[in-house]
């Protein structure tokens, strides 16, 4: 997924100003966010959070809304008790990332200087790429869960004959070459 989550940096830092750029997913078993993509100039990647803290991607997470928040809303939120995790950024703008109508995580982006500013506009063009990036995670993470009961028992999780010959035929080939 690391791969994916750097492409979809590009393309979207090629449409919209976004240096900062987090994805959060919502792991629906431990009721935590991890933030497994994370790039931004003044924040080491933050430990997962809970869904039910009061942070702005929780939020947009659990209301499946998406956040536009500038300077003239900040003092406004944070009064309502909301929490901005890192530094204080000038504007913020989270989308969900909805899958097959369930809200799977968040996609954000933030900016620090006054020469990038988010708009409503940014917004929709940000939800509209965020629905393409709900799919491929999705997918990908099918793919993923298809690729290892493949080459693993159901019952132990161990690796099983098809995995066996699999390494065998790349150790041979490695050995050959060598």
């Amino acid at each position: 997924l690391q791969d994916i989550f750097y492409r979809i940096h590009t393309i979207i830092g090629e449409l919209i100003p976004a240096t900062n750029l987090f994805i959060a997913l919502s792991d629906s078993d431990s009721d935590l966010v991890p933030f497994p993509y994370y790039v931004d100039e003044f924040d080491a990647p933050p430990e997962p959070r809970l869904l039910s803290d009061r942070g702005l991607t929780q939020r947009v997470i659990r209301t499946g809304e998406a956040v536009l928040m500038t300077p003239e809303m900040r003092e406004k939120r944070l009064e309502n008790g909301e929490q901005i995790i890192g530094s204080i950024c000038l504007d913020w703008l989270g989308v969900p990332l909805v899958e097959s109508g369930k809200t799977i995580g968040a996609m954000v982006i933030q900016s620090y200087s006054g020469d990038v500013r988010y708009s409503s506009a940014d917004t929709e063009l940000l939800q509209f790429v965020s629905s393409q990036v709900a799919s491929a995670i999705v997918r990908k993470g099918d793919a993923d869960r298809i690729l290892h009961l493949a080459l693993h028992d159901g019952l132990t999780g161990l690796p099983n004959r098809t995995l066996l010959q699999y390494r065998a035929l790349h150790s041979i080939a490695v050995a050959q070459r060598r």
